[in-house]
């Protein structure tokens, strides 16, 4: 009966274990929710505009892969926060066209 009796604590303290993990990830779940809600802003309906930039070979424009790190900047956003959007942005990019940065501007506006 002894054997039986030293049984029982152990599958208790089992299951306060477990109870902690479970409110611990709750925990970590609902801090991260607060962080994306401090960072969300509301997304536009449309779909984002397309980069637009000078072709090297023949001089005319030409859809880019994504808008510059200067031109994100220039339409008041972060890369982060311009992915988060669905913006695609080409880091690779140095180069920085008004045309883009008004077209950003105009489609968080509305």
């Amino acid at each position: 009966m002894s054997k039986s009796k030293e049984k029982s604590p152990k599958k208790q303290t089992k299951a306060k274990k477990a109870s902690k993990s479970e409110s611990s990830s709750k925990a970590v779940a609902k801090s991260i929710d607060k962080q994306e809600e401090k960072f969300a802003k509301p997304r536009p309906v449309t779909a984002p505009p397309h980069a637009v930039i000078m072709s090297r070979r023949l001089g005319k424009t030409r859809a880019g892969r994504g808008f510059s790190v200067a031109e994100v900047a220039g339409a008041g956003l972060d890369v982060v926060g311009a992915r988060r959007l669905g913006l695609l942005v080409d880091t690779k990019r140095g180069s920085k066209h008004n045309g883009n940065i008004n077209a950003l501007k105009k489609w968080l506006e509305g």
